[in-house]
């Protein structure tokens, strides 16, 4: 069985409580509908009812995101590495813990030869000097 990196380890443990949080974030949606449900008017419920499960739906499908992507790089799934750098991407926006994590997990995952190795791709051998040109 292949060594799972430590980087690797730290990766998927963020994206679990990514996960965790966005979870958190759905209750807090929850209790945001009913706060439009009590205080306002037919027309601002519907419309407010209709953002609040707009979010929910995209708040949800990051959760699941995130917990598959967890899954897979705690298993070492060869699609992990991707599915990680999307979620490393779309974590730049969240300003500036998210930040921070995505650049360094972009940083990691395309820069460590140990987490490319584990994940199958092919590494180039910086010692090996480049053929010199023929005339």
């Amino acid at each position: 069985m292949t060594r799972r990196p430590e980087g690797i380890t730290i990766i998927a443990m963020w994206y679990f409580l990514s996960a965790s949080v966005c979870v958190l974030g759905l209750g807090a949606l929850a209790i945001g509908l009913l706060g439009i449900w009590s205080n306002h008017d037919f027309r601002e419920i519907i419309f407010g009812t209709m953002g609040m499960m707009l979010a929910v739906v995209a708040v949800s499908a990051l959760a699941v995101a995130f917990g598959v992507t967890s899954w897979a790089l705690w298993k070492l799934k060869p699609w992990a590495r991707g599915a990680s750098i999307v979620l490393a991407i779309l974590q730049l926006i969240a300003l500036p813990i998210g930040t921070i994590a995505g650049i360094s997990i972009l940083v990691y995952l395309q820069r460590n030869p140990e987490a490319k190795a584990v994940f199958g791709i092919p590494m180039k051998n910086p010692r090996v000097p480049p053929p010199a040109p023929t005339n």
